[in-house]
């Protein structure tokens, strides 16, 4: 209920935008270069079929920078309220969406191309880890590097619609004290592994501001005694999005 409430408050602030997958793709037209600043709020969860904690939900709030021009977009954004501090349980819901840690202590860069249709992404997390008995910061690093296509995009009456797929790769990277914390991170994971590459794609439907995406991902397993519930091996990953943008304006390009 508190993630949901975070959600709605967030949304209600907003006015049009993005996130990794959660966002439209809106290239500037001509020799301009649009700028905005904008407010972004989610809402993603995993489904993992074990348990609804509130720990396989998480919302978030963030503010960013999108510069786009006929070429490509780019967003810097921070996660300024998120409604997760510390995870004991259902990491996959913070190890696969990016930006998931604490507030102020997670972003993301995410780049999209558009004369070779590329979308890659950095980010990165902070947070506690937790056991019943321990608690150890952890940093997680998020990198991935999709193709991606439009299936539709246009106007339906006065609503803006869209839709696109993407795939391609994914990597994983966790960190910080409690990876370096040998007993505390084989309490948690029952493994030493720390890297996770893998495969990843997602679809995406957009209505004017409001984005809803799938999204999947396939990390690798390695041995099978290093098998990680809902991390590793075939996981999907839902969520809504919306954006609004308190601040835009246009400039020329220089000659």
């Amino acid at each position: 209920m508190k993630t949901l409430s975070l959600f709605l408050l967030l949304a209600s602030l907003c006015i049009p935008v993005f996130s990794q997958t959660l966002k439209g793709v809106n290239f500037a037209e001509g020799d301009s270069v649009e700028v905005k600043i904008f407010l972004d709020g989610n809402l993603r969860g995993i489904a993992n079929g074990e348990n609804n904690s509130d720990e396989t939900t998480n919302a978030s709030g963030m503010v960013g920078l999108e510069v786009a021009s006929d070429k490509s977009v780019i967003n810097l954004a921070v996660n300024i309220a998120s409604s997760i501090d510390s995870i004991g349980t259902n990491f996959g819901s913070i190890v696969l969406n990016p930006y998931s840690g604490r507030s102020f202590q997670s972003g993301l860069l995410d780049v999209r191309l558009k004369q070779f249709p590329l979308h890659t992404y950095f980010s990165v997390s902070n947070l506690f880890f937790k056991t019943e008995s321990n608690r150890e910061t952890a940093s997680i690093l998020y990198y991935g590097a999709s193709y991606y296509h439009s299936i539709f995009s246009g106007d339906v009456g006065n609503n803006k619609v869209e839709a696109f797929w993407e795939t391609g790769l994914g990597f994983r990277h966790i960190s910080g004290n409690a990876a370096n914390n040998s007993d505390f991170y084989q309490e948690i994971f029952k493994t030493d592994r720390k890297f996770f590459p893998g495969l990843e794609g997602g679809i995406q439907i957009g209505f004017n501001d409001l984005t809803a995406g799938i999204q999947v991902y396939y990390l690798l397993d390695g041995d099978k005694d290093q098998n990680i519930n809902d991390i590793s091996g075939l996981q999907i990953t839902g969520g809504v999005g919306f954006r609004g943008a308190f601040f835009k304006g246009k400039a020329k390009k220089k000659e």
